[in-house]
């Protein structure tokens, strides 16, 4: 899995092939071998932190669907990291960006952008809990909801959405 090699990470794994073997494995056993030869991944461009952990969090474009893909990456205590798991249902994610949780730092000039990619693999949360769950500290005012709604439309529709998503 190249999106995993490519991560900006300076650290060591602890063993990168193993991880990436429990990751083919569970999408294989998930989705079967040939719909997941016929898919691709689109993941966030930058990673989301909170607590120890860095997470990768992504989009599995199916033949039937758009599925959450995220790895929580942690550190071993001797500074090695690690993949303990691959999420990739809608209970999953939302648990994973619930309410009760506390809120996750990701770099992102363009939250309303974000929240709107966040939208398809957490449908049941509201914009509200998506601003929450990125830390972007406000919620869109309704004056300003014309000017997201038109940014929004211009990134994704251009090269800028590079800026929010990557696509593997």
């Amino acid at each position: 899995m190249r999106v995993i090699s490519d991560l900006p990470l300076r650290l060591r794994w602890q063993n990168k092939s193993r991880d990436i073997h429990y990751i083919i494995r569970h999408l294989t056993e998930t989705l079967g071998t040939d719909n997941l030869a016929e898919s691709h991944l689109q993941v966030a461009n930058e990673l989301f932190y909170r607590n120890k952990a860095a997470w990768l969090v992504g989009k599995l474009i199916t033949p039937s669907g758009t599925l959450p893909f995220l790895l929580p990456i942690h550190q071993t205590d001797d500074g090695e990291l690690f993949i303990d798991t691959c999420l990739t249902t809608t209970a999953e994610a939302s648990i994973v960006f619930g309410f009760a949780r506390s809120y996750f730092m990701v770099y992102a000039p363009l939250p309303a952008a974000l929240v709107e990619w966040l939208r398809e693999i957490l449908p049941g949360k509201t914009t509200a809990e998506l601003y929450m769950a990125i830390a972007a500290r406000s919620t869109p005012k309704p004056k300003a909801t014309a000017n997201i709604s038109f940014i929004y439309r211009a990134v994704m529709s251009s090269s800028l959405k590079r800026r929010v998503f990557v696509e593997w």
